[in-house]
């Protein structure tokens, strides 16, 4: 599932410089005025926001240039949270600030206390964080006013928001399941206080990690099971989140570093991979670093301590390669992400660190939650990905005149857009959820084209899904006493401005007529009808040839990208 021309990428946040392993490409790399602190931010547009510990937010485009920096009146005590045109995050100043993607502040709110979680924030834009006084906070996105707090206890975790909206947080002994207007649905005790984000699965579990035990709960606050090995002992974890794909949350062993996999729903052991070596005795890699991430074909990813990006199979935990680095930094994160369909992976090596380094990546992202509800946007909520159903065209239809375009999406959090490619060009834009389009296929040439439409919901993420389809048309036949025909055609590029030329012969020597005239050579125009005037000159040429049929080709050219359509037409003198 991909755009043709369009490269998957991995962000390697560090001081690493990579080999091409499985036919990776350095894309950019940018070095920081300053060292990074907390894992950068990513937008659905490729942008990426990062803190440095001189108080500043920066802010880089697609391609790794600057956009913007900005003192912020204090250095970060959470990461930056990304929701829609908003960055939120808190400050050393004890304030909680709203900025706006462009850099310029939008709000800012005083705190008794400084905020000592990262921020959740859900799909209405409320707020919900932990402060040093043991209070939750929920703060209105748009107005940074405080809609509610809570006192918790002394302490407060890490907020975690599950699709249906319920916050998760522990304090002190206790879980909590709290609602966006602040009342308590329920609360457990939970023996012992966790600052490790709480990570939510697609069935609502939660996983929550005490001192290296793993217990996981459903969403009624019932204990569903606790890792136990094959011989009963209870089985210690790192103080990390896992990641999930499907029905399996992986984990990294205490003490030995070894990979293990278990079942969500019962805690049975999938399987336990070694670091040290994998089944064919091969030398694996060093101590895993920080927190591995999973792409959508299943395959993980981690960084190790001698600074390797390291790949491997969430079915059993094999090792299939990795990606190494000339520095050898270690890395401390591995985060997943999606730009459209791009593949995203940020790699953090943790305060200190200057560079942000762009590489490809093949594969497209599984869903945010993989990621512990951190995700690129730090959001700390479960929100997955929309669901998308590419109903028309089928794959590899065969098109011989109207190209069909139906697809529908729904969402947890509900589908903000749909955009409809053809050939990684923007043909179409939808804000419902779904798509119904069609057009002649005669307005393109002869050949195999993509469809791609991508489905965003509120929180920017995105799923797409596309198909091979092939366009056969006829060549049109008229007339010598025909009308004249309407061209029309799909714009395959970012003008607006066109004009059509038709002549004897594909390289257009000799062009016989135009859309075009001296005071405007170009108009702005997706479909042209020749004049009668106009179309008897290619009536006249036609008569003129020793042939029964005559061919004429015509293109469209657009004003600063030039030529985007070639098609041909025949005349026929006996018709």
């Amino acid at each position: 599932m991909c755009f043709n021309g369009l490269k998957k990428l991995i962000f390697l946040v560090s001081l690493l410089i990579c080999f091409n392993v499985f036919g990776q490409n350095t894309l950019w790399q940018y070095s920081s005025p300053a060292p990074l602190i907390f894992d950068p931010t990513v937008g659905p547009n490729g942008n990426v926001y990062f803190a440095t510990d001189d108080a500043k937010v920066r802010a880089l485009d697609s391609d790794g240039k600057p956009l913007w920096e900005t003192k912020v009146g204090g250095v970060l005590t959470s990461p930056i949270a990304l929701f829609e045109d908003r960055l939120f995050f808190a400050t050393s100043a004890a304030d909680l600030r709203g900025y706006g993607t462009d850099g310029n502040m939008v709000w800012t709110l005083k705190l008794i206390e400084n905020a000592t979680t990262p921020l959740a924030v859900n799909g209405q834009k409320k707020i919900f964080f932990g402060t040093k006084d043991g209070y939750l906070y929920c703060v209105d996105g748009n107005g940074g006013t405080v809609l509610w707090k809570k006192k918790l206890g002394f302490a407060v975790g890490p907020p975690s928001i599950a699709a249906d909206g319920t916050i998760y947080v522990a304090s002190e002994n206790f879980l909590h399941a709290i609602t966006e207007t602040g009342n308590i649905k329920w609360r457990v005790n939970c023996f012992n206080y966790s600052e490790v984000p709480i990570a939510i699965d697609s069935y609502d579990h939660l996983f929550y990690i005490r001192g290296g035990i793993l217990d996981v709960y459903n969403k009624f606050g019932d204990l569903m099971w606790e890792a136990y090995d094959d011989k009963g002992a209870l089985i210690n974890v790192e103080t990390k989140p896992p990641v999930i794909i499907g029905d399996s949350a992986i984990f990294i062993l205490k003490g030995n570093g070894d990979l293990i996999s278990f079942d969500v729903f019962t805690g049975a052991i999938n399987w336990q991979f070694s670091k040290t070596c994998d089944a064919y005795k091969n030398t694996w890699s060093p101590k895993i670093v920080g927190i591995p991430a999973i792409d959508s074909w299943g395959y993980g990813m981690f960084c190790d301590s001698s600074g390797e990006l390291v790949y491997f199979e969430t079915s059993c935990g094999h090792e299939y390669g990795w990606h190494p680095t000339v520095e050898g930094y270690a890395g401390t994160n591995v985060i997943l992400t999606a730009r459209k369909n791009k593949g995203l992976v940020i790699v953090a090596t943790g305060q200190g660190k200057r560079s942000i380094q762009a590489i490809t990546h093949w594969a497209p992202p599984a869903g945010n939650y993989s990621q512990w509800l951190g995700n690129p946007a730090h959001l700390q909520r479960r929100d997955d990905p929309p669901l998308l159903q590419l109903a028309r065209p089928y794959p590899n239809e065969n098109i011989t005149s109207i190209l069909q375009v139906e697809a529908s999406a729904t969402d947890d959090f509900g589908i903000k857009s749909m955009e409809l490619y053809i050939n990684d060009n923007l043909i179409y834009k939808s804000t419902r959820d779904f798509i119904g389009w069609n057009t002649d296929a005669s307005s393109f040439a002869n050949g195999t084209y993509t469809v791609s439409v991508v489905a965003f919901d509120y929180a920017g993420n995105s799923t797409v899904e596309d198909v091979d389809v092939i366009v056969q048309t006829p060549v049109p036949v008229y007339g010598l006493y025909s009308a004249p025909p309407l061209f029309s055609w799909i714009p395959y590029t970012d003008d607006t401005k066109f004009q059509v030329n038709i002549g004897p012969d594909p390289s257009f020597y000799y062009i016989i007529t135009s859309s075009g005239t001296k005071e405007h050579p170009y108009k702005k125009m997706l479909s042209w009808q020749p004049s009668e005037k106009k179309w008897k000159k290619i009536l006249k040429f036609a008569s003129e040839q020793p042939d029964t049929q005559v061919t004429f080709y015509w293109r469209v050219v657009g004003k600063y990208y030039g030529e985007t359509v070639r098609k041909s037409f025949i005349i026929d003198k006996t018709k």
